[in-house]
């Protein structure tokens, strides 16, 4: 089944699915993320990271230098934004800042 990929946050700081509830045919190379106030560090550029699929779907990671950041689909189903606490158990996890409280696909 396919799968959906989160594409924005909502006021309350929770990844939200792409708008029209249909995932696109392969995952988007750039992610913009923009977050409330409590979680501006998760907010910006994620890029794709090719050949990387933890817990079989795509991963991207932020752009820059500082607060490393990746968007991941937890052990749970559930899309996260996570740290280096989530990169370092090769995100074989469920936890992050941020995340989608509904399991996807």
């Amino acid at each position: 089944a396919p799968e959906i990929m989160p594409a924005a946050m909502s006021s309350q700081g929770i990844l939200q699915p792409f708008s029209n509830g249909q995932p696109p045919q392969c995952p988007p190379r750039v992610l913009y993320v923009a977050c409330p106030h409590h979680q501006a560090a998760c907010s910006g550029e994620y890029d794709l990271v090719p050949d990387s699929r933890p817990n079989g779907q795509p991963l991207w990671r932020k752009r820059g230098c500082g607060n490393a950041r990746w968007i991941y689909s937890g052990v749970d189903g559930k899309w996260y934004i996570g740290g280096f606490a989530s990169a370092d158990r090769n995100f074989e996890c469920a936890a992050g800042y941020i995340f989608r409280d509904r399991r996807h696909g």
